[in-house]
């Protein structure tokens, strides 16, 4: 599914006025919302569907994520132990974590069966949000 997805959020993205790094970075928040949700948003039906409009703007870029999946707010993921090295760190929560250091503007809510989710990535290509 997302074989189809990403490129075309690429190509998209590429044609936006916003730097590579944001670029880069919005795919990044993109591919991380959109596989949690596949890999977990539907543990009890074989699909659902989801939304991502991406709204680029002077100084910031909104992403807009809905899916009907279980409710779950990406808004407060479980704390990270960035000082374990790769192999003593417990697989999960690091995309979220990530999301969170570069998107710190978010809001979710869980409104008629949808989680909604908006995030505010700063355009700049000196944020400071240590990566794990």
């Amino acid at each position: 599914m997302l074989e189809h997805i990403l490129p075309e959020l690429e190509q998209r993205l590429q044609s936006s006025t916003c730097s590579h790094t944001t670029q880069q970075r919005l795919q990044l928040i993109a591919e991380e919302l959109m596989t949690n949700t596949i890999k977990y948003g539907y543990p009890d039906q074989p699909q659902g569907s989801f939304t991502l409009a991406i709204n680029i703007h002077q100084k910031s870029a909104e992403i807009i994520y809905t899916d009907d999946g279980i409710p779950f707010d990406p808004t407060h993921p479980p704390e990270v132990d960035t000082g374990l090295s790769v192999a003593d760190r417990p697989i999960g929560g690091l995309g979220l974590h990530l999301i969170a250091q570069l998107c710190p503007d978010s809001h979710y809510c869980r409104t008629q069966g949808q989680n909604q989710l908006r995030l505010v990535l700063a355009m700049t290509d000196t944020i400071n949000a240590p990566l794990p």
